[in-house]
């Protein structure tokens, strides 16, 4: 918290790489007392998420492991819990009538219906974690053990189908 009265002082550092003079990062330090606290950087931490995700969603899951890193783990859980809702909502497995919304839980529930039984009983559920994530975000539940088990186990999830589909078509 910052005291009215209290100095502060703020520095912009850009740093550009000696060796290869590409890009710079600026970084934004506040300086209260003797006390250095980095306030900020452009650009922002960037994230490449894993390929086995969905192309089209990896976004929301790169932007929750860097909200994770930079300490804001409820908005992390709120966009992972993003991430499984838009994939779900892709796949268009029910279809609203009359503007109807649909639950997230019930496009887990339609999602789990199209997976192999043994696949449902061995590999994580994004249902399950749709849930968790639901309730910490309803209960403002800033839950980072959370949020990286969740991560881990989403990644699971889309690890193992991919190794299943393709024992799938080897088999066929």
């Amino acid at each position: 918290m910052i005291v009215a009265h209290e100095p502060y002082q703020l520095f912009a550092l850009p740093y550009r790489c000696g060796s290869c003079s590409k890009g710079t990062v600026t970084f934004l330090v506040r300086r209260r007392g003797n006390k250095l606290t980095i306030c900020g950087r452009d650009p922002i931490e960037a994230i490449e998420a894993p390929k086995v995700l969905p192309k089209e969603h990896r976004k929301f899951y790169s932007d929750a492991v860097v909200a994770r890193n930079a300490g804001q783990v409820l908005a992390a859980i709120f966009l992972l819990r993003t991430f499984i809702e838009q994939f779900l909502r892709s796949l268009n497995l029910i279809s609203a009538a009359n503007g109807v919304k649909i639950s997230g839980e019930d496009l887990a529930a339609a999602y789990a219906r199209t997976l192999d039984t043994a696949f449902n009983s061995r590999f994580p559920s994004l249902g399950h974690w749709y849930s968790q994530l639901s309730e910490a975000i309803h209960a403002a539940k800033s839950d980072a053990e959370l949020f990286d088990c969740g991560a881990s186990s989403i990644l699971k999830h889309f690890e193992a189908r991919k190794v299943w589909d393709e024992a799938a078509a080897l088999l066929k």
